[in-house]
């Protein structure tokens, strides 16, 4: 039995939506994200899904970002020194910072009731989370609704096993990937359907971002994944460094460019006491300090 990527997005979803349809549950529950597994291939799997269950490829969320509407306008002031774990510097910034342990997720309170989740490893705790947040605002006297949740941003991270020619790969597709090594040691990589952005690295990690959901990010990567596969490096064997120059040769450019043989002077040995030999001035001097 296959395990296509699309499942773990249906149950993200399904999770959270447990989670909206039961009010009752404590708010400090603590919440477990899916597993991922790996899976065997099947004979049903396409090409790019066996590719990638053989270079034991998984993604990783990094960071959900979403965005409810409290629908209050909101004191600021009140809300930092009647809440735990607030911050409100408004020289700084004009939000407040609430921070929680479980699920570990950082909110952007503003004052006409907006509010960003952002730090949360999965869909269904940026939502628990932002509920949570709404409980605290509206314990502390606020007369909030939770209305209009909606992911802005979803990050994740995969590595693919191989390394990739990011110079081909820029050139044959100039259009929508972009290389510039001097200022960015990866390649960005635009797709338009999903709207993503792919960062690729020579060693073979990508950064996706810019997804509205965990299924949009399965969706680019499996568009982008034989694209990689194409412009992968062909390693022939380990790599081995070219052996050293010997130790007593060393070469310095000249005045004029040129390069010359210097050879190192060879160090004496010297003992750590060093008696003077019979029939020289210092055998007196060395007898007397005895």
């Amino acid at each position: 039995m296959t395990t296509s990527p699309a499942f773990f997005a249906s149950a993200a979803s399904a999770v959270a939506a447990v989670a909206a349809l039961c009010p009752s549950a404590p708010l400090h529950a603590k919440f477990r994200a899916p597993r991922i597994i790996r899976a065997a291939a099947g004979e049903d799997d396409d090409e790019v899904t066996k590719a990638m269950l053989q270079q034991r490829t998984t993604m990783e969320v990094q960071n959900v970002v979403a965005t409810v509407n409290l629908k209050t306008p909101l004191d600021l002031r009140k809300l930092s020194t009647h809440a735990r774990n607030a911050e409100n510097n408004p020289r700084k910034f004009s939000a407040v910072v609430m921070r929680l342990r479980e699920p570990r997720c950082t909110a952007l309170v503003y004052q006409s009731g907006k509010l960003v989740c952002t730090g949360a490893k999965s869909e269904a705790a940026a939502k628990r989370g932002a509920r949570i947040y709404a409980a605290i605002i509206a314990k502390i006297g606020f007369p909030v609704q939770f209305t209009g949740f909606r992911l802005q941003n979803v990050v994740a991270t995969v590595n693919v096993g191989f390394p990739i020619r990011l110079e081909a790969l820029a050139f044959a597709h100039n259009t929508y990937a972009s290389y510039e090594p001097e200022l960015f040691p990866g390649l960005i990589y635009r797709l338009l359907e999903p709207k993503t952005v792919i960062l690729t690295f020579v060693s073979g990690r990508i950064v996706l971002t810019g997804a509205r959901s965990v299924a949009q990010l399965h969706e680019a990567f499996r568009k982008v994944y034989p694209l990689l596969n194409e412009f992968r490096k062909q390693c022939v064997g380990p790599y081995r460094a070219p052996p050293a120059p010997p130790s007593h040769v060393f070469c310095r450019a000249g005045s004029r460019g040129r390069e010359h043989r210097i050879r190192r002077p060879k160090r004496r040995r010297r003992s750590a006491c060093r008696i003077p030999g019979p029939g020289t001035n210092k055998t007196k001097e060395y007898l007397g300090s005895l």
